[in-house]
């Protein structure tokens, strides 16, 4: 049990590079991974950070053995991986098996959007929940004041992106919650490390 903790830690402090070889060890020496989809999650993000699809997809192939090709952060995960890839056959593909659920329906926008032209992307992307509420707390707040946005989804990469921006021009802290974590938005950095 202590091994899962461990790697979950090292994927929190961001060392991708750490998770990887801790879960190879985990591997190798026989700990059992078939009931703990947290390491399977933090297993492929850290091959997200990396880019590093052939070590994805063989977690991603354990994953399914062990049963987890239906799990939301799994499956998630694994999308995230293949649209950092551009790898849209396979983000296709998972999506139609993997079914629609919250979480996956809040993974990275960037793979959804992919395909659209410039102007629906532009339509759907305004209609997120954090970019109206950055819009009308800018638009109601005065200078210094930081924003706090509280959303039960988790962040798309196009919003996170987006927000970094915004903090940059207005010169504004923006601090968005999420489901998993909180994002510190200052001078165009996050808190996160665009690791989340």
């Amino acid at each position: 049990m202590e091994c899962h903790a461990i790697i979950i830690a090292y994927s929190r402090k961001k060392f991708p590079d750490e998770v990887l070889n801790l879960y190879h060890q985990m591997i190798l020496k026989g700990v059992r991974t078939d009931k703990d989809n947290l390491t399977f999650m933090v297993a492929l993000k850290a091959c997200t950070r990396l880019l590093d699809l052939k070590t994805g997809e063989e977690i991603w192939c354990r994953a399914m053995d062990c049963g987890f090709e239906l799990h939301s952060l799994v499956g998630s995960s694994v999308l995230n991986l293949y649209a950092k890839a551009s790898k849209w056959d396979d983000v296709a593909s998972v999506r139609k098996n993997h079914g629609k659920d919250r979480d996956e329906e809040s993974a990275r926008a960037e793979f959804v959007l992919n395909s659209l032209d410039e102007e629906v992307k532009g339509k759907m992307l305004c209609n997120h929940s954090e970019w109206l509420a950055i819009a009308f707390g800018l638009l109601n707040t005065g200078p210094g004041t930081r924003l706090l946005i509280i959303k039960n989804l988790r962040v798309c990469g196009n919003c996170h992106e987006a927000t970094k921006f915004i903090t940059k021009i207005v010169n504004k802290e923006i601090v968005v919650r999420d489901l998993r974590q909180f994002h510190r938005f200052k001078k165009g950095i996050c808190s996160c490390g665009d690791y989340w």
